[in-house]
């Protein structure tokens, strides 16, 4: 399951840190650490990690902090406004609808877009999934083999990734199809006839379909990108059949492409309702959905969350917005993505073992393979231990557990990307 990947084992013969087990015996067994040895982060700073012991490490994992540990403009937008006020969104606040106007412009036709604040992606993707069931009438979602959409009831009952969804779904009355991820070269041609048939067996069973929901790169399963257009043909067939499409853009949303502002967009899509987060806050908890002005007449009652949209969300996300403008990180994500890109392709021709490189600007994903062509889960494990001994952190992911997962932060500089490059090398080369 995806939360267990690249996680801590206490193993026999290990001597358990004294920390394992104070954390053990103070918070849930169900927390995964990352890592043979666990990291102990004490400081941040850029795209530099620091742990306890003064090691520093170039964080090629945490997408939240896309703009930067401790970003300057993030932390004195955050302390301006927690000093001034800080209240919930039943008061007028002007600058929250500047940000969600912001946030609309990124994408064409955005007249027509209306918002909601949440604190979450796992909240956003929750609401998203109420307003497409009201909207259809249904309660059938079909959602990839690998997926990760959250974890409140609705959203883990379609988040494939991790065990009992199918139970879940069951209490709670949904009705889920399973169709392969489209991961791999020209994968996504058999995913608009596995779509299809989801179609098909929901209403050969009389269910009736709410919507697909699928992030925009299939980060968890994997990457999944090409064909180009493919996404945009999943979601002609969704609408011809009365249903919704949910861009889940909580990961790849926020320039991560190098191309456009938003995932969905590398693919031509035009999404219903888009949920957001991660990125969103740079680490502070705030999130969203963006959905088609038809669709407001469909949320049941009124909104309100607490927390959701307060002052001090909305100045951090402006801060956020104004990082990625004014600094051009979304030009950065390309021109660093494709160094990575070109690097790690050279690095397949050498190596068996290395099987395919998916990638869009700072979202990579590498296959490990074993010497005959199977899945390596292990292998890609030796890999990011080696990168951790390197002094890089990178994670897995994908169905078999034998992808790498590369998520450089949007600010990476040259001299950052030239030593991810060597330390990958050498992680390699040491692994096979």
């Amino acid at each position: 399951m995806m939360l267990k990947l690249n996680s801590f084992t206490a193993t026999d013969n290990k001597t358990v840190p004294t920390h394992i087990i104070r954390r053990r015996s103070a918070i849930s067994h169900h927390y995964e650490l990352f890592y043979r040895e666990p990291l102990n982060p004490v400081h941040a700073e850029g795209a530099w990690i620091t742990d306890a012991n003064g090691r520093k490490y170039l964080d090629a994992y945490n997408n939240v902090v896309s703009v930067g540990h401790g970003n300057q403009r993030v932390i004195d937008a955050m302390a301006t406004q927690a000093k001034t006020i800080c209240t919930h969104t039943r008061y007028i606040n002007d600058e929250l609808c500047r940000l969600s106007e912001r946030l609309a412009a990124k994408h064409a036709g955005y007249n027509d877009w209306r918002s909601i604040f949440t604190c979450s992606g796992s909240e956003a993707n929750d609401l998203a999934m109420r307003i497409a069931m009201q909207f259809t009438g249904g309660n059938g979602f079909i959602v990839t083999d690998h997926a990760y959409h959250g974890l409140t009831a609705l959203t883990q009952a379609i988040t494939t990734s991790m065990a009992g969804y199918l139970e879940l779904s069951r209490r709670l009355g949904l009705e889920v199809v399973v169709i392969p991820s489209p991961v791999g070269k020209g994968e996504g041609d058999s995913f608009i006839e596995n779509l299809r048939g989801a179609i098909y067996e929901m209403q050969s069973k009389g269910m009736r379909l709410a919507g697909g929901i699928f992030d925009s790169f299939f980060t968890s399963d994997g990457l999944g990108l090409t064909p180009k257009g493919f996404l945009e043909e999943a979601v002609t067939l969704l609408h011809d059949n009365d249903a919704l499409y949910i861009a889940d853009e909580v990961q790849p949303g926020f320039g991560r492409s190098g191309s456009y502002f938003w995932g969905f967009q590398t693919h031509g899509a035009d999404p219903d309702i888009i949920t957001m987060g991660k990125p969103m806050g740079n680490g502070y908890p705030m999130a969203a959905i963006m959905f088609k002005a038809l669709l407001d007449d469909y949320i049941m009652d009124s909104y309100f969350n607490t927390f959701g949209g307060n002052n001090v969300a909305v100045a951090v996300g402006h801060a956020v917005l104004d990082e990625i403008e004014e600094r051009n990180l979304l030009e950065n994500a390309r021109i660093q993505g494709d160094k990575l890109f070109l690097a790690l392709d050279q690095l397949k021709k050498s190596y068996v073992n290395i099987s395919s490189i998916r990638g869009s600007g700072m979202s990579i994903a590498v296959d490990v393979v074993t010497d005959d062509g199977a899945p390596n889960a292990e292998g890609a494990l030796r890999i990011v231990e080696a990168m951790k001994q390197r002094g890089v952190i990178i994670s897995t992911s994908g169905l078999m557990g034998n992808t790498l997962k590369i998520r450089p932060l949007l600010i990476y500089t040259n001299e950052e990307t030239t030593f991810f490059i060597e330390q990958i090398q050498s992680a390699v080369r040491t692994v096979f």
